[in-house]
């Protein structure tokens, strides 16, 4: 399977389940492992990637935690 397609699977899935509800990263990981196996070293540097691009409206740290929260969509 294409490897840029699992990327961008990936990003989908991410978005999905923080659509439903804002999640920090390794809640989000232990989701993911539900559906797709993979590792961390995978979904953390997704996740920076995304947080470059504007995925996300906000990102905040509680206790060493950081929350990842989608933009108002519009």
């Amino acid at each position: 399977m294409n490897i840029q397609f699992k990327k961008d699977s990936l990003e989908l899935l991410i978005l999905l389940i923080i659509r439903k509800s804002d999640q920090y990263g390794y809640s989000l990981i232990q989701l993911i492992k539900k559906k797709v196996e993979i590792s961390e070293g995978t979904i953390y540097p997704l996740l920076r990637k995304m947080v470059k691009e504007g995925y996300f409206g906000f990102c905040c740290k509680v206790k060493n935690h950081v929350i990842f929260i989608l933009k108002n969509e519009k």
